[in-house]
């Protein structure tokens, strides 16, 4: 697998904490070049293509592959260390990033500081163009997105900064708006609305985000109303939500792929067996497209509660009607059948217990 042709497919692997080293080829630049886009990297394993791996091969496959890029990535940075008046000094610094980006998101490799000096050397360099200045910028902030154990306060903060700025000084690019209104939307109803609303007082919003904003806005408007749901779940019973009065339900918007999803099961599950007998209840909304994973599923795991199922993934009946753009959504409507948060995976247990009690 070359180099170059590898990064046209995905971004390069690298490890943390490297000593750079120095070009084995000191006085031709050329020639080491020449020699750096000859670099090979490991490919998995032809048999994977018919003989799925295990965890333990593909562990062992990124174990090798990250080795092979850390040596490549350390040629690449001693390239336009040794050379930096080459013509392909900038792209050498490129993929540096690019490298350091994928060790970070798509690896176990912790490489987020070397990342960050990357970023900034090359952010440095007064011939960058203003496409791929602008396209590492975007890339830093998605550093600080992924760095791990930030708290979300601060971590919010930093990227709604960044992010303004970068809409600033790029007030013509899409991408801060749209990465504006992701954050919107798996941000706290009061925050959501803040930055929804500030995302529309801007006077160059493209018209695909506003219209996702204002989706958003309405989104955020039903807290504190009532929630009109009804369906024959999957084992046929039926719901409504406007007859579950007196109760407190919790919405679950999820699915079986989905990862954060599953994670969160064992918690709802320990929520309803703790409360039911209270008057807790659960519906689910799967956004499936396997009717058999799901029902295996509920089997495997003891599920008891109504499930919903259409079969249309993303276009889920529900998930349209509501604008539901991320899962798990858990949804706590009250006694009164209003929704009063859309955010309930934090402190379930605490925020059902309080509801229950109140009249």
């Amino acid at each position: 697998m070359k180099f170059f042709s590898l990064i046209s497919a995905i971004f390069l692997v690298v490890g943390c904490q490297t000593i750079w080293a120095r070009p084995t080829t000191t006085n031709n630049p050329d020639a080491l070049w020449a020699q750096l886009e000859q670099t090979t990297l490991p490919s998995p394993p032809a048999d994977w293509k018919t003989t799925p791996p295990t965890d333990e091969q593909v562990a062992a496959f990124k174990k090798q592959y990250g080795k092979a890029v850390v040596a490549a990535a350390e040629k690449f940075h001693a390239f336009y260390t040794h050379f930096p008046e080459n013509t392909n000094a900038l792209k050498a610094k490129m993929i540096e990033c690019m490298a350091l980006r994928d060790a970070c998101l798509r690896t176990d490799v912790n490489a987020f500081d070397d990342w960050e000096k990357a970023l900034n050397t090359a952010l440095a360099d007064p011939q960058l163009p203003a496409d791929t200045r602008f396209a590492l910028r975007v890339q830093a902030i998605q550093r600080i997105g992924a760095v791990p154990g930030m708290a979300d306060n601060v971590r919010d903060a930093e990227l709604q900064k960044l992010l303004w700025q970068l809409a600033k000084d790029y007030p013509d690019q899409e991408a801060p708006y749209a990465l504006l209104l992701n954050l919107a939307r798996s941000a706290p109803e009061t925050e959501a609305h803040s930055i929804a609303n500030q995302i529309l007082a801007q006077k160059k919003v493209p018209e695909d985000v506003k219209e996702q904003t204002l989706e958003l806005i309405s989104h955020l408007d039903m807290v504190g109303k009532p929630v009109d749901i009804q369906f024959t779940a999957i084992d046929g019973r039926q719901v409504d939500l406007s007859q579950m009065k007196g109760k407190v339900v919790l919405v679950d918007f999820w699915a079986t792929w989905c990862m954060p999803c599953v994670m969160a099961m064992p918690d709802v599950k320990e929520t309803y067996d703790k409360f039911h007998s209270k008057g807790f209840e659960v519906v689910g909304i799967s956004l499936d497209d396997d009717k058999t994973a799901l029902t295996r599923f509920i089997l495997e795991h003891d599920i008891p509660w109504p499930q919903y199922f259409d079969g249309l993934h993303w276009q889920n009946k529900f998930a349209v009607k509501f604008g539901i753009q991320a899962i798990p959504a858990m949804w706590l409507i009250d006694k009164n059948g209003n929704l009063q948060t859309q955010d309930a995976h934090a402190d379930l247990q605490e925020r059902v217990e309080k509801l229950l009690k109140q009249n």
